[in-house]
């Protein structure tokens, strides 16, 4: 009931937010509607993630969608929705008491909402929010590592203000209030509750130290234990004409309400290198992402909780403005708090995973709305525990389109 009371009171928030920027619309400096629709096909060869039996399984995507948003001199506001129709068909046979690839067809939905106003010169509101509704786990939590293919969704509803204190000091406070709930499966629902606040220091024109303060409430409605976090860390930010720096750390600390589970403690980390060629916000020609952080995963159904460790990259050129290419990978450590299974040689141990992912793709801009693509990939992870290795080869082809109006 919790969650639905929250439900309600988000969306009738967001429509609130809605009519009250829709009023500008008459005077909106910027108005855009793009349409848009993707058609693909993927082939992978262990589709269900398993360690011994794997079964390929082709996968086919229709995913019509429309963004729509506008600016003024003090005002914006973005819609962003997308219909996705996935459906699955075994290559292998399948065993008797198993499911079928096809059983997990399914039409997704992801709408995500955002909007700012300055009412004055130091004040800035915003709202935004986020839903989704998939089978891709990676959704839940950002250094994710299960293989669930369950059907859930996820919202994020977060409104924020920022104020300018006055010369080089200004201070930000969030809240977000995250709901999942699973449609299927023995998966538990949860309700999280965040708040956060940045004290943020102006260095100079292109630099900036942020103290960022979160503390958050997790409740699950199953035999998991609720939790309470609470984190700080300082971060450093500087900005060159191509190129933007990051880095930061600082310490977490969790409390389980269940007395027979020890609270957990990490130092985090985050340090980070992107850059795009021409800069913002033109369109990139070239653009490069290097990422590595530690951090706690915040979804841990079943007490299943890990300091992960993750290195990701992401590159991208385009050659004689026509031929695209991306290069993407990922590489996570999961190192289990108070999660054990047996070993290949029979021992007892905490379990410990390395799991990567890399892609690569070419494609041709056909026009600057609409671009054919093809790629592969490998993704593997390695588990001390047995039954929980796997890795699986995939090969995609993607057309893409989205005219702005």
């Amino acid at each position: 009931m919790g969650c639905k009371k929250n439900w309600i009171f988000e969306w009738v928030a967001i429509i609130g937010i809605f009519l009250f920027f829709a009023t500008a619309v008459a005077g909106a400096d910027k108005f855009y509607i793009t349409p848009k629709f993707t058609a693909g096909w993927q082939a992978e060869s262990n589709y269900w993630k398993s360690e011994t039996d794997e079964r390929e399984v082709f996968t086919y995507l229709l995913q019509p969608g429309i963004e729509a948003g506008y600016e003024t001199a003090k005002s914006m506001f973005a819609l962003d929705y997308t219909l996705s129709a996935f459906f699955y068909d075994d290559q292998d046979s399948v065993p008797a008491g198993e499911l079928k690839a096809d059983d997990d067809d399914y039409l997704g939905h992801t709408a995500i909402l955002k909007a700012r106003t300055t009412p004055t010169a130091r004040l800035l509101l915003g709202l935004d929010n986020s839903f989704y509704l998939t089978r891709n786990p990676a959704q839940t939590d950002a250094v994710d590592n299960t293989i669930s293919r369950d059907k859930y969704y996820i919202n994020r509803f977060t409104p924020q203000m920022v104020y300018e204190l006055g010369g080089r000091f200004s201070a930000g406070l969030r809240y977000r209030n995250t709901i999942t709930k699973y449609l299927e499966g023995n998966n538990e629902d949860s309700l999280e509750d965040r708040g956060m606040l940045d004290l943020i220091y102006n260095l100079s024109r292109t630099a900036l130290m942020d103290l960022d303060y979160q503390h958050w409430r997790r409740n699950y409605d199953g035999d998991t234990s609720d939790y309470t976090s609470n984190q700080l860390a300082l971060i450093l930010k500087k900005q060159f004409k191509y190129l933007s720096l990051e880095a930061g750390g600082g310490y977490q600390n969790r409390r389980f309400d269940d007395s027979d589970l020890d609270d957990i403690s990490t130092p985090i980390y985050r340090g980070a290198i992107t850059g795009q060629y021409p800069p913002a916000p033109a369109s990139p020609s070239s653009h490069l992402a290097l990422i590595f952080e530690q951090n706690f995963n915040d979804q841990g159904l079943g007490n299943q909780y890990y300091v992960a460790r993750r290195l990701t990259l992401r590159a991208g050129y385009v050659f004689l403005e026509k031929i695209v290419t991306t290069l993407e990978g990922w590489f996570q450590n999961s190192d289990y708090k108070d999660v054990t299974g047996i070993t290949s040689s029979g021992a007892t141990e905490k379990r410990d995973d390395d799991t990567y992912r890399i892609f690569g793709s070419i494609g041709y801009r056909f026009f600057d709305w609409m671009q054919f693509s093809v790629g592969g990939g490998y993704e593997d992870r390695d588990s001390n525990i047995v039954g929980l290795s796997y890795d699986n080869k995939f090969i995609r082809a993607q057309l893409d389109f989205a005219y702005k109006f």
